[in-house]
This record gives C-alpha cells, sequence and structure tokens, in this order.
C-alpha cells in the first residue's frame, strides 16, 4: 500500500488491517488464503474489523482496497472500544479499480487503544480485497458486523457476532503522529 502526499502537507504513515504489528490477525496461521478481489457479501452490511493502536496519532484519512469492479457506494469509518463513531467518510461513491481508495475525514485525535475500522456498502456488486478464512476465525480475531438499514454508519455500532463471516477486508487509515 502506498500514499503520496502533495507538496507542502504532512507525510502520513498507514496502518492496515493486514498489519501485523497492528491489527488482530497475524501473517502467519495458514488459516486464510492470499488476498483475492470479492463482492461485498450483504447489501448495507457493516463490517467492523479491531487494530490496536498503541501511540498517540491523528487520523487524516481511511481507506479500502478496490477490487476488480467499482460499483455504488461506501463508507468508512472509525469507532472507538465502546462502538461509538469518531468519525466517518459519509456515504461516497465506490472509484477506481484494483487501487486503494483514500477518502479524507475530519482530523481526529486518538489515544492508544483498540479501535474499529468500519466499512460498509450499498450493495453487491462493488468489489475489495480481502482474504477468504474459515468461519468462525473472523469472529476469534474480534471481526464484527452489524446489519444497516442503509449505507451510512450509525453514530453507534450495534455489535453482532456473526459466526459465519468467512472474509477479512483490506482496511485502512492514514495519520500522522501526535505531537505532544
Amino acid at each position: 500500500m502506498s500514499y503520496t502526499a502533495a507538496i507542502g502537507t504532512p507525510r502520513l504513515a498507514v496502518i492496515s488491517t493486514y498489519d501485523a504489528n497492528h491489527a488482530c490477525i497475524a501473517d502467519g496461521p495458514a488459516v486464510y488464503s492470499a488476498p483475492t478481489s470479492g463482492a461485498w457479501p450483504t447489501q448495507y452490511l457493516a463490517l467492523y474489523v479491531p487494530m490496536r493502536i498503541g501511540s498517540q496519532r491523528i487520523v487524516r484519512k481511511l481507506g479500502i482496497s478496490n477490487g476488480a469492479t467499482a460499483s455504488g457506494n461506501l463508507d468508512l469509518g472509525l469507532y472507538d472500544a465502546k462502538g461509538t463513531l469518531l468519525v466517518s467518510t459519509g456515504s461516497t461513491a465506490q472509484s477506481g479499480e484494483a487501487i486503494e481508495q483514500i477518502i479524507d475525514v475530519t482530523d481526529t485525535l486518538i489515544s492508544p487503544g483498540i479501535y474499529y475500522i468500519a466499512a460498509a456498502m450499498d450493495g453487491t456488486t462493488g468489489t475489495f480485497m480481502r482474504r477468504s478464512i474459515t468461519a468462525p476465525y473472523c469472529l476469534s480475531i474480534g471481526v464484527l458486523t452489524e446489519l444497516l438499514g442503509s449505507v451510512t454508519l450509525p453514530a453507534t455500532a450495534t455489535w453482532t457476532a456473526n459466526q459465519t463471516l468467512a472474509l477479512y477486508p483490506m482496511l485502512f487509515m492514514a495519520f500522522t503522529t501526535a505531537v505532544a
């Protein structure tokens, strides 16, 4: 994953759900496949993927790794450990095929702890990069779901423990380190 800042803007670092230093899934166990392009599993399904953050950061962008087909709208968000939405992109057209879609968000200061990167899509024809994982492994590493009435992520998540979810999405946040 790459990101190039415009001249005069702060250089951003990226944390991905695939980053073994922060993600709740580690690279190593052979319980999942290599990333592939796949359809969103259910219309208006929100996926909440836990991330460990070890230091204060200012979240500036959220992103998803788009697959082979871009279609419809998505919403990306960041939640605290209690399920409170901290920042989101709002409903945004899925744009770009087989690339990372990076979306600006309101700069948001976060402290060390567990957070959830969330994504929802309004259809099942738009694809994204994901790993196929044997169910219920996603649940065992903390991935939660919620069936929404629209693509918009809620202010407070109502998480569901989904024992049949068998995919792990590639989501990420771009940030700068907070100055003390």
